[in-house]
């Protein structure tokens, strides 16, 4: 039993690693102003009910267990602070021992930060595509002709549909060449967020204003 001590020693050590980056860059996140659409449509994608969990859901955890034990393909489990969580310390092997760090990391953010804080730190450092890195890198490639120089993206420039599609990226990165399949995944992903915003976006923004301050 003894070996198996400085592994738990050492994951520690990273957890910590992790969270000190993710405090690092809370402090250039704004968390007073309202939901852009980009945000919105990331919850719907994302995390419907971002606002109403403690960093993990207990029902989605049971389904992803259940398709696993059963061979099914499986994904699609984690909240938005386990995703923050796996992108801060860019761990992305499929075991138990991932996903259970994730949760305990999860826990723990929400003692450290607000909902909106942890919402903004995700697409700050999140992955859009080769070299897009964050959402506003993001942005301004894919939007180039709404960008100004020397400031910073305006979300709310962003069409609904552009919107849409940014948002879509975190599932399908823009690769490095494009292709029509590419495009073609985004903009039925996209189409799909489109049709759940009347849906959702009230529900969303209502619940998200009990956490702007």
């Amino acid at each position: 039993m003894l070996p198996r001590f400085p592994n738990f020693r050492s994951s520690l050590l990273r957890m910590h690693r992790d969270l000190i980056y993710i405090d690092q860059c809370s402090y250039s996140v704004n968390i007073h102003s309202s939901l852009n659409k980009l945000e919105i449509f990331i919850l719907i994608l994302e995390d419907r009910n971002f606002f109403n969990h403690s960093g993990f859901s207990i029902k989605s955890l049971g389904r992803e267990f259940w398709r696993y034990i059963s061979g099914r393909r499986h994904g699609g489990a984690s909240t938005i602070e386990m995703q923050l969580f796996r992108t801060a310390s860019g761990r992305y092997e499929r075991t138990l021992r991932r996903k259970i760090r994730e949760i305990v990391g999860s826990v723990i953010l929400q003692f450290r930060l607000s909902k909106i804080a942890i919402l903004r730190i995700y697409l700050g450092i999140a992955y859009f595509g080769t070299g897009l890195s964050g959402a506003e890198i993001a942005a301004n490639s894919m939007f180039s002709g709404k960008a100004e120089v020397g400031k910073s993206f305006d979300f709310s420039k962003l069409s609904l549909r552009e919107a849409a599609e940014l948002a879509s990226l975190l599932v399908y990165p823009k690769p490095r060449l494009f292709s029509a399949d590419w495009h073609t995944k985004v903009s039925r992903r996209a189409d799909y967020a489109l049709m759940l915003y009347t849906r959702f976006e009230k529900q969303i923004n209502q619940s998200s204003s009990r956490h702007i301050f």
